[in-house]
C-alpha cells in the first residue's frame, strides 16, 4: 500500500476517479485501481457519523468514505468490528460479516467468511472480542484484500 498520498482536501468524484489535494497544495488525480484505495479506505466503509467520527473527510460517487490516509481508514474498519462504538465486537464473524458485507449489497457472506477464515486461528463462530490481536490483524488485512484493495494511478495535476 505505497502507492498513495495523505488527503487534505476533496477536489472533485466521479466515476473511477478523485481529484484531491495533498498537505502541500498540491493536487493530484487518482484513477485506476479500486474504491477502496482510491478512498485511502480498504474496508469500504459507507459514509456516516461513525466515518465521520473516525476521520472520515467527505465520500465519492457512491458514498464511500474518503480517508486522509489508509491508517486512518483502516483505523475506522478496526474501531467498527472490535471498539465500543457498535456491537459487532460481540458478534461471531458469521453473523458480523452477514451485516458488514450483507447479500442486499451484492455480497456473498458466505464466500467473505470462508476468504476470512481460510489459513487462520480463529472460525466463523468465533466472537470478535475474543480475538487475539494477532487474529484481529490478519482478519483485517483478509477483509482489505476481499474489498478488493488494488493501487491505481496517482497523477499530479
Amino acid at each position: 500500500m505505497s502507492n498513495t498520498i495523505t488527503i487534505v482536501s476533496i477536489l472533485k468524484v466521479g466515476r473511477g476517479y478523485n481529484i484531491v489535494q495533498d498537505e502541500n497544495g498540491n493536487s493530484f488525480r487518482l484513477s485506476g485501481g479500486t474504491r477502496a484505495w482510491r478512498n485511502n479506505n480498504p474496508g469500504n466503509l459507507k459514509y456516516s457519523e461513525f466515518s465521520l467520527k473516525y476521520g472520515a473527510m467527505g465520500h465519492d460517487d457512491t458514498m464511500h468514505s474518503i480517508f486522509p490516509t489508509v491508517a486512518a481508514g483502516n483505523n475506522a474498519k478496526y474501531q467498527l468490528l472490535f471498539g465500543d462504538d457498535k456491537d459487532y465486537k460481540d458478534m461471531t464473524l458469521e453473523k458480523a460479516i452477514s451485516i458488514y458485507a450483507p447479500a442486499y449489497d451484492n455480497n456473498n457472506p458466505d464466500a467473505y467468511v470462508r476468504y476470512l477464515c481460510r489459513g487462520a486461528t480463529y472460525n466463523k463462530d468465533t466472537i470478535l472480542r475474543n480475538m487475539t490481536e494477532v487474529e484481529r490483524k490478519f482478519l483485517l488485512e483478509r477483509m482489505g484484500r476481499m474489498e478488493g484493495y488494488k493501487e491505481g494511478k496517482i497523477t499530479k495535476l
